[in-house]
């Protein structure tokens, strides 16, 4: 049996636009045919390596100072998580920014709030794009879809949480210390987390407790739902004639992508949710083996929610990252880099008019990019 024979029993991906996929195709994703530059599963496609995980990539937050705010400001704690706060219902856009205002005051209106402490470090343009239904392009990476409404929306909405809000670090101040270690300096209620940052949580020794949820989706639009962005990994090994060991190597890879034991002393570790299907959505959601007990987070069946949903009535999923779909990468960068420059974050112009301009240079790169695949 060839290696995706073997691993189909094994491993869900979560992938796709819209429309949702069951999830025994993790695998799929390592496959390439050179002959039509496509990737994925398909006749004439090779397998060029195993996935060592997915990772989803969705929000977390500061229970310890996120009660703290609550009472500060003579909020109903139970109404709070009840409404904002459910694991298996995302909040919108729109319920996020009301939970953030009333957790944040800026008496003086400068977008410092009052005690230094914001209610997000920074926001995942990736996940806005895909949970307004949006994406940078079409599937086949041929045309740019950053002109799309739904993109040019899900762009103002990251720059209004600062702009408008004022519950958002600044640009200018992001550039000092990352969203991550300010979250971990209790400097924001929230910011993003993966499974993998379980370990630095653990070895860091926080002070604080904390939990994660499901990214929020613009509940304006009946096309959109909560989708995070699904990392990936693969082990891969040498062409036989590079390596005087191939098969090793190959059990090696199929020990650390499949193995039992294995698997569990990654998510044991803070590395990963496990690959086996079985283990992910009851040992490690429910921790029967007690390898998790007191270890934060408490629902993590978010994340495998966001790696699983299976049909079109759910509310969480998640997307493999665009940048999987191009030749190269080096196009976000610079998309970012033109969005910094033309002052999208500082309000000196709009998404609409910066996705506008930059649609025609991005459509170039994107026809370069094709070029190159033949």
């Amino acid at each position: 049996m060839g290696l995706g024979g073997i691993l189909e029993g094994h491993l869900r991906l979560r992938h796709g636009g819209r429309t949702l996929r069951t999830l025994a195709e993790a695998v799929d994703e390592y496959y390439y045919n050179p002959d039509t530059a496509a990737l994925g599963k398909s006749e004439g496609a090779a397998l060029y390596g195993l996935p060592k995980d997915l990772g989803p990539f969705t929000l977390v937050y500061n229970k310890t100072l996120l009660d703290a705010k609550i009472e500060e400001h003579g909020l109903d704690a139970e109404e709070i998580y009840a409404t904002y706060l459910n694991p298996e219902d995302p909040m919108t856009w729109s319920e996020f920014r009301t939970l953030l205002r009333s957790l944040v005051t800026d008496e003086n209106g400068d977008g410092t709030p009052d005690d230094d402490v914001y209610g997000i470090s920074h926001y995942e343009i990736e996940t806005a794009v895909y949970s307004n239904n949006a994406n940078f392009f079409t599937d086949d990476a041929s045309e740019q879809r950053i002109t799309d409404p739904n993109f040019i929306e899900a762009l103002q909405f990251i720059a209004d949480l600062t702009l408008k809000d004022h519950v958002m670090v600044p640009a200018a101040l992001q550039s000092e210390v990352d969203g991550f270690t300010r979250f971990l300096n209790s400097g924001c209620i929230f910011s993003f987390m993966g499974p993998w940052d379980c370990a630095q949580f653990w070895g860091y020794n926080i002070a604080f407790e904390s939990n994660i949820l499901p990214v929020p989706y613009n509940g304006e639009n009946p096309d959109a739902m909560s989708t995070a962005w699904v990392g990936s990994m693969g082990y891969c090994v040498s062409a036989k004639a590079n390596s005087l060991q191939t098969a090793a190597a190959m059990r090696l890879a199929k020990y650390l992508c499949m193995n039992e034991d294995a698997q569990r002393k990654f998510y044991e570790l803070g590395q990963q949710v496990p690959n086996i299907v079985s283990m992910a959505t009851d040992e490690y959601v429910n921790d029967t083996k007690g390898l998790l007990e007191g270890k934060d987070p408490a629902d993590r069946s978010v994340w495998v929610d966001t790696i699983n949903g299976t049909s079109e009535t759910d509310k969480i999923g998640g997307k493999v990252r665009p940048r999987y779909y191009t030749y190269s990468s080096g196009w976000y960068n610079d998309f970012l880099t033109y969005i910094d420059e033309q002052g999208l974050w500082t309000g000196n112009k709009t998404a609409e008019q910066i996705c506008t301009a930059y649609a025609p240079d991005f459509q170039d790169v994107l026809d370069e990019m094709r070029a190159n695949l033949g």
